[in-house]
């Protein structure tokens, strides 16, 4: 069976969606009329080329139903990379708009040198092929801001984007658009697509991913390019706006099924047993606000940014031949609940149980005070000053201890005022900064800010990510013990 996909954007509309209450309507006759003009001028879409079925998200599951919604959304990655064809109308900002339209409002800026017939003998389709001169156009995309149409995208094999002045075309092998004849790939598919450029690895093979074998072992560097899409592609998606928090999971799930088929890694909250320190290595860059303590996303996990306001950055991620071994927490146990039976969907409750060194911050009688990051800006800061470390400088000051903060704080309390007195720095691993140019290395500990939700339990909550100099650890007072993060 033949069908196509569209992705778009719901904006606040809520017109021609499926409910329980007109579904078994819907199942004798769907009214065109009832639709908004987005849905029908997809179908004239898919009828012209041919096309007997189109999914619509909003059509096809049922929108008031958790049973139907879990069901059906554990199956995006069939339906989009299944789809003869993706219909993205990226100048539509929502369903009350029309494809046609949109696509249409920029069009008359860019006049077209020649005009030629072209026709398609087996789709009986007959139309005109508008040659330009070559330019850019407005680069407005409102699917591209959308978190859900990252994974659809991806795992779509064809896509036909309606832009505001152009058409554009995406397939596996290249990517064409109106303004540009030549191919364009690298703009849009490439980067995305290179977790399908991995081959299958065995289950049998070693699972572990910081392994002295070397670089020659074919199954170790597959992994590792596969784990450098894996953190691009979140910092990506954690950048993207998603209506329901709860949906963090469910809207990248395809994509982590996709990973996890080709690595044999064990997924767990969107991070990988096989992986978990460096999954756990993200900072968070906005203004991301204090999850409440009824909230199902675990505060260690990239799912708990809140997207545009905030998203994560595995910017500190070092390639693992810098993590230097010996030196990492040790994962105890992870305890997941989730709404249904599908282990990449919604949850309802998770918690991580870490056994390492701890200290707390009250306690670490630092020379010079922290510096203290809670937004874009000073981390932007921050990261240019480590660009001229990895340019050779030998300047850089590290005997600074770092603090990333999730969520704002009152930078104008003194520095040990600033955190909960009970707060603690709890060790991940030892890694290696090596300046491209200088003649030594840095190490840096890695650590998880984390507060009390519960003492007598030894519960906590992440609040932060701390960067420590080595020759600083040994000037604070470290216990061994076991924490749990929920």
């Amino acid at each position: 069976m033949q069908w196509a996909a569209l992705s778009h954007c719901w904006g606040s509309s809520r017109q021609g969606i499926t409910t329980a209450a007109n579904i078994e309507d819907r199942k004798k006759k769907l009214e065109l009329a009832d639709l908004p003009i987005l849905y029908t001028d997809a179908i004239k879409i898919v009828r012209k080329l041919g096309i007997q079925y189109v999914w619509i998200d909003s059509l096809c599951i049922i929108q008031d139903s958790n049973p139907d919604w879990s069901s059906e959304s554990s199956k995006m990655d069939a339906y989009y990379n299944g789809a003869y064809l993706n219909i993205s109308p990226s100048a539509a900002s929502d369903s009350t708009m029309g494809i046609f339209s949109t696509a249409n409002q920029h069009r008359a800026e860019y006049r077209s040198l020649a005009k030629l017939p072209c026709s398609s003998q087996t789709k009986h389709i007959s139309g005109f092929l508008h040659l330009r001169r070559p330019g850019h156009g407005p680069l407005e995309n409102n699917l591209s801001r959308r978190a859900w149409v990252l994974q659809e995208t991806i795992l779509s094999n064809r896509i036909l984007w309606y832009d505001a002045h152009q058409l554009r075309w995406n397939c596996n092998s290249s990517s064409v658009a109106e303004t540009h004849q030549s191919d364009i790939s690298r703009m849009d598919n490439p980067p995305q697509k290179a977790i399908f450029k991995i081959p299958i690895i065995e289950s049998s093979s070693t699972t572990t991913t910081h392994k002295a074998e070397g670089y020659e072992n074919s199954v170790y560097m597959d992994r590792l390019k596969a784990l450098a899409w894996w953190y691009s592609t979140l910092e990506d998606y954690t950048n993207r706006e998603i209506t329901y928090p709860d949906d963090r999971f469910p809207g990248i799930a395809g994509l982590a099924k996709e990973f996890s088929r080709r690595t044999g890694y064990h997924y767990v909250c969107g991070v990988w047993r096989e992986d978990l320190i460096q999954g756990l290595c993200w900072t968070c860059l906005g203004t991301k606000q204090q999850a409440s303590l009824t909230s199902v996303l675990p505060s260690w996990s990239w799912a708990s940014t809140n997207g545009i306001e905030s998203r994560a950055s595995f910017g500190r991620l070092f390639p693992p031949k810098r993590l230097i071994p010996g030196d990492n927490a040790e994962l105890l146990d992870i305890a997941v609940v989730n709404e249904g039976a599908d282990i990449y969907g919604r949850v309802k409750s998770a918690s991580l149980t870490l056994r390492g060194s701890w200290n707390y911050m009250s306690n670490q009688n630092l020379l010079k005070p922290p510096l203290f990051i809670t937004s874009r800006d000073t981390r932007q800061k921050y990261d240019e000053t480590w660009s001229g470390l990895d340019r050779g400088s030998q300047h850089m000051n590290v005997d600074q201890v770092i603090y990333t903060m999730d969520a704002p704080v009152d930078l104008h309390k003194p520095h040990d005022l600033i955190m909960s007195q009970d707060a603690i720095c709890f060790q991940l691993a030892k890694w290696r900064h090596r300046p491209f140019l200088g003649p030594s290395n840095h190490h840096f500990m890695y650590c998880l800010i984390l507060e009390p939700v519960d003492q007598s339990e030894e519960l906590y909550r992440r609040t932060g990510f701390a960067e420590i100099p080595e020759n600083l650890l040994e000037t604070m007072q470290w216990s061994t013990g076991t924490v749990s993060i929920i």
